[in-house]
């Protein structure tokens, strides 16, 4: 099987949507999910790591017919052989779990398959990788923000947004920008030319989660501040 992808290269902007409890583990998956639809955000990851295989087998099996029907795309944090169960479920991998080539192998030539990234040279090394798009952070906070608990690895240092402008000239691949973004600070990014941003925090705290995403998303496919 070739280790490229048939999709044809995406323009990523807006919300990259999260659909991530740890923040704020009163509001369900589906609510969150309803919310961030709602908002016009067209692709989510569901993030659950300490969830069981099951549990993540049921929550795809609820959420995935809720983003189809909107026309977005559903997109497993981890856990490539779950995701090449349902057809449509794409996956995010990080630097330590399967490698791109072998995800791209397992999932095959139209699924979309992210990469975590964070030095400028995991952002170089990607360019060569059968990769849709790569996320590259933390910008504004440690990595360990929002870590299961049972992860136990030394969080990572902010990048900062004047690495987040370098990481962006190093890349063809649509990038996301990760880490601690909210409303506030979102114009720094903007300014650099980031064009899709992801947030858990700011989006599942806010009393209006739909509001809240629709706001940076917007601001996000203006590319300008408010």
């Amino acid at each position: 099987m070739s280790l490229t992808c048939n999709l044809p290269r995406m323009r990523l902007r807006g919300l990259y949507g999260m659909i991530d409890t740890s923040a704020s583990p009163e509001r369900s998956h589906r609510e969150i999910t309803t919310a961030l639809l709602r908002s016009g955000v067209q692709f989510l990851q569901l993030r659950a790591k300490e969830a069981s295989t099951r549990e993540l087998e049921e929550l795809v099996a609820e959420l995935h017919p809720l983003v189809r029907a909107a026309g977005a795309e559903l997109i497993l944090n981890d856990h490539p052989e779950i995701a090449a169960r349902t057809t449509g479920v794409g996956v995010h991998l990080g630097q330590g779990d399967m490698h791109p080539n072998e995800a791209r192998a397992v999932l095959g030539p139209d699924v979309l398959i992210g990469w975590s990234t964070h030095t400028l040279e995991q952002v170089s090394d990607a360019q060569d990788l059968p990769l849709d798009y790569i996320g590259f952070g933390p910008v504004f906070t440690s990595a360990g923000k929002h870590r299961a608990a049972a992860d136990t690895r030394p969080a990572m240092s902010a990048r900062g947004v004047n690495l987040v402008a370098e990481a962006l000239a190093r890349t063809s691949i649509p990038m996301v920008a990760i880490g601690g973004i909210n409303e506030q600070n979102l114009s720094d990014l903007l300014d650099v030319g980031v064009e899709s941003a992801a947030a858990i925090g700011a989006i599942t705290r806010a009393p209006d989660m739909m509001s809240a995403a629709r706001h940076i998303h917007e601001r996000l496919l203006r590319g300008s501040k408010p």
